[in-house]
C-alpha cells in the first residue's frame, strides 16, 4: 500500500464568529492553538482514497460540494472516495452557509479559504505517495460520561455516570499518519477563542512527541457524551483551556500505549462504498406553534418561528425528509464507518457489535451534517429531551427525526461494509 500526508494551517487571522455554542455573542478574540485540516491518500498505484479531518464543528452541503469537487479535480478522484470529517470542536469557526442566518455576520472569505486549503492538503497528500504498512489497535480512555439524565419529567442534559458511553480509543496506523478516534464531544472549553480542544492538544501532544508522525482525530459517535468535566454542585461546567489540554493528553496516551504495543498488521486493497439516502422528519408546525415560537426569549426558537412562518406564508411546502449519508474506507477486511450527523452513542456501539471480528472505527460528523443534527436511537424517544426533540430549530429544520431512522441508518452501514473484505469498490 502506498500512504501519502499534507496538512494546512486554517487557524483564523482575523475576528470572526464561532461555531459550537448558541450562547457566544460576539467574534473569537484570538486564539489558544492553531486549528488544522490534514489529509491523508491511500492507494496501491494511484491514489484510490482521501481522508480528510479537521478541526472544525461540521460541514454542510455547500462546503461539501466545493471540497468534493475541488479534490475530484485536483487528484481524479470520484466523490464516494473523498471522507470528510470535522473533530466537532466547540472552539472552531463557522465555515458553513447553512449557518450563517443564525450569526449577525459570515466571513465569505475565510470560509472559501478553509475550503481552498482543503483542497490544497488532499492534493499534495496524494502527490507524494510512499509505500508503507499499515496496523490497528484498540485502547481506552474515560474522558467522556453520558450527558443525559432521566427523570420523572423527561431526560436532561446533566452527567449520567450510569448512562452509556463508548471508551473505546480506535488507532490505525498508516505509515507516518496515525488516525485515531473517541468519542466524546470537544466541548471542554466554552470561550471566544479558537482552537481544537482536547481532540487538539491530543493530535499536537502526539506529534510533539513522535515528530515525524501525522495525529489525525475522527470523532466518533458522541452525541449524547460530554468530557468528565464537572463541578462541585455535581452539574456540567465548562473550564479553562488547562483542562482541555489535560483530557487530551490523557487520549494522547491511550494512543501512545497502543502504538507501543503489538498492533493488528492491515492489508489488503484500498475501497470506498458511500450511500446518500433520506431520513424521515415527523409532522411540521402548525401556525399556532410557529407564532407561540416567536415569543420565545430564546433568539434561536424565535428566529425558527420566523423561518417557518415564511415557508407558510410563502410555498407552504415543508420537507417531509432530510438528507444523510453512510460512507465506509476499507484497507482489506479493515472498515472505517463514516456518517453524516451527530449520532447517538449506542448507534455507534450498535454498529461496532454488527461488525465484530474486523478492525474497525466508526465515525460520525462525516460529509454533510444532517440538518436535524441529532440521531438517537429509537429506544430514547420516549425520554424526548435535547438531542431527541430540543435541537431541530438550531437548524431551521421544521421538525425533528423520526424514530425509525436508526434502522435505516444501521441498514446502510451493513449493505455498505458487509462486502469490504473482498476489496470491491462503488458508489
Amino acid at each position: 500500500m502506498r500512504v501519502g500526508f499534507a496538512r494546512e494551517c486554517i487557524t483564523p487571522d482575523r475576528r470572526l464568529w464561532m461555531a459550537g455554542f448558541a450562547a457566544r455573542d460576539r467574534p473569537c478574540e484570538g486564539a489558544y492553538q492553531d486549528i488544522f485540516v490534514k489529509a491523508l491518500a491511500l492507494g496501491d498505484g494511484a491514489p484510490r482514497a482521501v481522508l480528510i479531518t479537521s478541526d472544525l464543528l461540521f460541514f454542510d452541503d455547500v462546503n461539501q460540494g466545493r471540497i468534493e469537487r475541488g479534490l475530484c479535480e485536483a487528484v481524479g478522484l470520484e466523490p464516494h472516495q473523498i471522507v470528510l470529517t470535522a473533530s466537532h470542536t466547540h472552539s472552531g469557526p463557522a465555515i458553513n452557509e447553512r449557518e450563517w442566518p443564525l450569526y449577525p455576520d459570515f466571513d465569505r472569505e475565510y470560509a472559501a479559504a478553509v475550503v481552498s486549503r482543503i483542497v490544497s492538503a488532499g492534493a499534495r497528500a496524494a502527490a507524494d505517495m510512499q509505500q508503507a504498512e499499515a496496523s490497528f489497535g484498540i485502547g481506552r480512555a474515560d474522558i467522556g460520561i453520558n450527558r443525559r439524565l432521566p427523570t420523572l419529567a423527561g431526560a436532561i442534559t446533566a452527567p449520567n455516570p450510569h448512562g452509556p458511553t463508548d471508551p473505546t480509543v480506535d488507532v490505525l496506523r498508516a505509515g507516518d499518519a496515525v488516525v485515531f478516534d473517541y468519542a466524546c464531544h470537544p466541548s471542554t472549553y466554552a470561550g471566544n477563542l479558537i482552537g481544537g480542544d482536547y481532540a487538539g492538544f491530543a493530535q499536537a501532544l502526539i506529534e510533539q512527541r513522535h515528530p515525524a508522525l501525522q495525529a489525525m482525530f475522527v470523532q466518533g459517535c458522541a452525541a449524547d457524551v460530554k468530557p468528565r468535566s464537572i463541578g462541585a454542585d455535581g452539574r456540567f461546567e465548562y473550564g479553562p483551556v488547562e483542562r482541555a489540554q489535560g483530557f487530551g493528553r490523557a487520549l494522547a496516551d491511550a494512543v501512545g500505549a497502543v502504538m507501543e504495543s503489538p498492533m493488528r498488521p492491515v492489508a489488503g486493497p484500498v475501497w470506498t462504498r458511500r450511500s446518500d439516502f433520506e431520513l424521515p422528519l415527523a409532522d411540521p408546525p402548525t401556525r399556532a406553534q410557529a407564532e407561540a415560537g416567536m415569543r420565545d426569549p430564546n433568539p434561536w426558537r424565535a428566529a425558527w418561528a420566523r423561518r417557518m412562518l415564511e415557508t407558510m406564508d410563502g410555498s407552504g411546502e415543508f420537507p417531509r425528509t432530510c438528507r444523510a449519508m453512510a460512507q465506509v474506507l476499507g484497507i482489506g477486511d479493515f472498515a472505517l464507518v463514516a456518517l453524516s450527523g451527530e449520532i447517538g452513542v449506542e448507534i455507534g456501539l450498535r454498529i461496532k457489535h454488527l461488525l465484530a471480528g474486523r478492525p474497525l472505527m466508526v465515525a460520525a460528523y462525516a460529509g454533510p451534517s444532517v440538518l436535524t443534527d441529532y440521531v438517537m436511537p429509537r429506544h430514547r424517544f420516549p425520554e424526548g429531551g435535547y438531542e431527541v426533540n430540543g435541537n431541530y430549530f438550531y437548524t431551521l429544520m421544521p421538525a425533528p427525526l423520526r424514530p425509525e431512522a436508526e434502522d435505516l441508518i444501521i441498514a446502510q452501514v451493513l449493505q455498505l461494509a458487509g462486502r469490504g473484505e473482498r476489496g470491491e469498490e462503488g458508489k
